[in-house]
């Protein structure tokens, strides 16, 4: 009995439903709306659709999609404005708020898809809308927001509950994707200007990203009805700790900003500091990544180029002077010798012809004439070692070629007193 009634009672609900919503003459009139409504958009579109999208670019990201949904977008206009005219005239229109709830989440979904390259991050909004336009069309929206909204825990003046929660991880995932893209547009035309120096860019982009990042942190939080006031005084005593904790973190933040306004170095820049040399790949707000001639990329804390001795070598310009030292003998011929030390560099195309190497004799030593000759590179990134080093490899094959001979320290030793046997073996040698 009890399972007849049950029957009864659902068969009652459903023929219930059906007279009321499908078969009743305002839903049926509502359908006929509906066929008529996607009749008119499908000659409008194919009326108006070229001429109108011929005018946009075709760099606008969305040109695409929208061609695609056109027919649909002035079908979802129209079922709207049909809601509307009937919401005036108390008109019912449950028919049409189905169709039209389902086709804003398709449009929306497609549109998000189409802006939001991460598969994940478009499937879970894509599921997300879905549910939305579901609880709509079921009449239990409300209902579920509110029962979100119980679901809750308190401490002191906060209050933070499931609802929030969700609407916080949903509103931080939206700011945080427009923030990145704002970030990376700004990033692209401060890169682009031409009046500002490179130090500059990048304190200006790092700034800049730090300010939209901390903006969207905070907006958040405002957003879904978080109290920031709440957190002032356990934000000055977390302050506190992390200004001892992370002392040197904020020390180079600080170090980073100075280098990025003195200019003292910047992208591109070739240093040498202790003992590392290469060119400077990028500078950040704690370190700087410096690239060696070995493929070896460091990285240097911003603190250390404020308090350690550093070499620019292209500070003001990328000229740089290298030297090679050699001596000669005695007995050779040092105009010559000088002649062959500035063929030498001839044939070297990183050398510069202007200015042009200068050759010298630098002194008279204990055991050579001692020769220098110094030129200038413009390409220090390309290494100096290597350059010096073909300077040398000529040296010696010009001057083994031209017999100039390259002496080495000699001495003569002379013994006072030696024993007896040393002394026969000395002469029997001699002998």
């Amino acid at each position: 009995m009890q399972l007849q009634g049950m029957y009864n009672s659902l068969r009652l609900s459903f023929l219930s439903f059906v007279n009321k919503y499908l078969l009743s003459y305002y839903n049926l009139l509502q359908i006929v709306f509906l066929l008529l409504l996607f009749g008119i958009s499908h000659i409008l579109s194919n009326k108006y659709h070229d001429r109108l999208f011929s005018k946009i670019p075709d760099s606008f990201i969305l040109k695409t999609i929208l061609s695609d949904l056109f027919r649909l977008i002035i079908y979802f206009s129209f079922l709207w404005l049909y809601i509307l005219i009937s919401i005036i005239l108390n008109i019912p229109y449950y028919s049409v708020i189905i169709v039209a709830n389902l086709l804003t989440a398709w449009i929306v979904i497609n549109l998000l898809s189409e802006i939001i390259k991460n598969k994940l991050i478009s499937k879970i909004f894509a599921i997300l809308i879905w549910v939305i336009a579901a609880l709509h069309i079921l009449s239990i929206y409300d209902p579920v927001v509110n029962i979100l909204k119980n679901i809750s825990f308190s401490s002191g003046n906060i209050n933070i509950s499931l609802m929030m929660i969700i609407k916080g991880v949903l509103t931080l995932s939206i700011f945080f994707w427009v923030a990145t893209k704002l970030a990376t547009y700004s990033e692209r035309k401060i890169a682009n200007l031409s009046t500002i120096t490179p130090s500059i860019k990048v304190l200006i982009t790092k700034l800049l990203k730090f300010i939209i990042f901390t903006a969207v942190i905070l907006l958040t939080m405002s957003s879904i009805g978080i109290d920031l006031t709440a957190f002032a005084v356990v934000g000055g005593a977390v302050g506190v700790g992390l200004g001892f904790g992370l002392q040197k973190v904020v020390s180079n933040f600080i170090s980073g900003i100075i280098i990025l306004l003195d200019k003292s170095v910047k992208p591109g820049d070739i240093i040498e500091i202790e003992n590392v040399y290469g060119q400077i790949k990028s500078i950040g707000l704690r370190y700087i990544s410096v690239l060696t001639l070995d493929g070896k990329e460091y990285i240097i804390p911003n603190e250390d180029l404020i308090t350690k001795k550093v070499i620019n070598w292209s500070y003001s310009n990328n000229l740089v002077r290298a030297n090679v030292k050699i001596g000669v003998s005695y007995n050779s011929d040092v105009d010559q010798a000088l002649n062959l030390l500035e063929k030498s560099v001839e044939d070297i195309e990183r050398i510069l012809k202007n200015p042009p190497p200068k050759i010298f004799l630098q002194e008279f030593g204990d055991n050579s004439i001692n020769l220098e000759i110094k030129f200038w590179i413009k390409d220090p990134e390309n290494g100096i070692q290597n350059i010096t080093s073909k300077v040398n490899k000529n040296i010696w094959q010009l001057f083994k070629e031209n017999d100039i001979e390259i002496p080495f320290p000699q001495q003569d030793m002379h013994l006072k007193s030696v024993s007896p046997q040393i002394e026969n073996i000395i002469n029997k040698n001699k002998e």
